[in-house]
């Protein structure tokens, strides 16, 4: 199958084109900024090469339509987007690139006949774990909660499932949203989630780590699995629910701190105070349901992995 990857050189579009490539698909990445970005620290030199890499930007909906017709593409995975804290920084951008952006992908799958469009959503869609538990008595939040972003990140991704909706019902888009909970491995480079990078990459690199959000028990999911829920949902029937959470273990960072240190007794690792804004006691049973997801790697696995492949780029043994 031809898959356009929309943010292909990005943290997770770097591992999607990976996966594609060994499973034998003709990925075509599509990415405002193809230099010095994840892809040189996923893939080598050489699988760079044999990969499509497009340049461009989402406010072109003709460029974007032209690229899927001489592709022939098959499906479109949608996960470029204006990160987290720089959606807090500049919340016109984040309008500009989240929703418009995203408004152009659907418009432009349509236009060249596409039927599928998966897109990352987030975590970040949801409330307090606080709210949840008073509006549901319970402390798992449901994948068909009501939605209360405490951020502009998140008020994009709703927004985008809303729009997700519409054009499904409208057109018969195939759009189906991933909701990435809090996504670690090698080469995430900015974000929310950066305070896993610090929490597990920095150490590995022989950098002291500085963890915000440090009483946080996140709904962890390594970028491998994360790659993987991507690939799948566009191969996957088409489910009844239009978004879903994607999310592993539910485990305290202070405990991802004891295993890291395990690894590394020498880390210096620091965990300041406080909570991440959005719920991470995830109930990710919907996806396993309607997408056959679940996760392979557990979040010690992932951190392990995360580790020695880091180790390995530096000639360190593994551990």
């Amino acid at each position: 199958m031809n898959y356009l990857i929309t943010g292909g050189c990005g943290f997770i579009g770097s591992h999607v084109l990976s996966q594609l490539k060994k499973q034998g698909h003709n990925p075509v990445c599509y990415d405002l900024h193809p230099n010095n970005t994840s892809i040189q620290q996923v893939l080598s030199p050489d699988e760079i090469r044999k990969i499509t890499v497009v340049e461009g930007g989402l406010d072109d909906k003709g460029f974007l339509t032209k690229i899927m017709r001489e592709n022939n593409i098959n499906v479109v995975l949608h996960l470029a987007a204006l990160l987290g804290t720089d959606s807090e920084k500049d919340r016109a951008a984040a309008v500009n690139t989240n929703i418009l952006g995203t408004i152009n992908v659907f418009e432009a799958a349509i236009e060249a006949g596409i039927k599928r469009v998966v897109w990352a959503s987030s975590q970040a869609i949801f409330g307090t774990e606080e709210f949840y538990r008073q509006l549901y008595h319970t402390d798992l939040v449901p994948n068909d909660a009501l939605l209360k972003p405490k951020l502009v990140y998140g008020a994009t991704k709703v927004f985008k499932e809303f729009l997700g909706e519409w054009y499904y019902e409208n057109f018969g888009l195939e759009t189906i949203g991933l909701r990435f909970a809090t996504v670690f491995g090698i080469a995430r480079m900015r974000g929310s989630g950066q305070f896993a990078t610090n929490l597990i990459n920095n150490p590995a690199a022989g950098i002291p780590g500085v963890v915000d959000y440090g009483d946080t028990v996140p709904c962890w999911l390594y970028v491998k699995d994360a790659a993987r829920a991507a690939i799948l949902a566009g191969q996957c029937p088409v489910p009844q629910t239009r978004s879903f959470i994607i999310g592993g273990d539910i485990t305290p960072v202070s405990e991802v701190r004891k295993y890291v240190l395990s690894l590394l007794p020498e880390a210096q690792i620091k965990l300041n105070p406080g909570v991440y804004p959005s719920a991470s006691n995830l109930d990710i049973s919907a996806a396993e349901r309607e997408l056959g997801f679940k996760c392979e790697y557990s979040v010690f696995e992932g951190v392990r992995e995360t580790i020695n492949l880091i180790r390995q780029s530096r000639n360190l043994p593994p551990v």
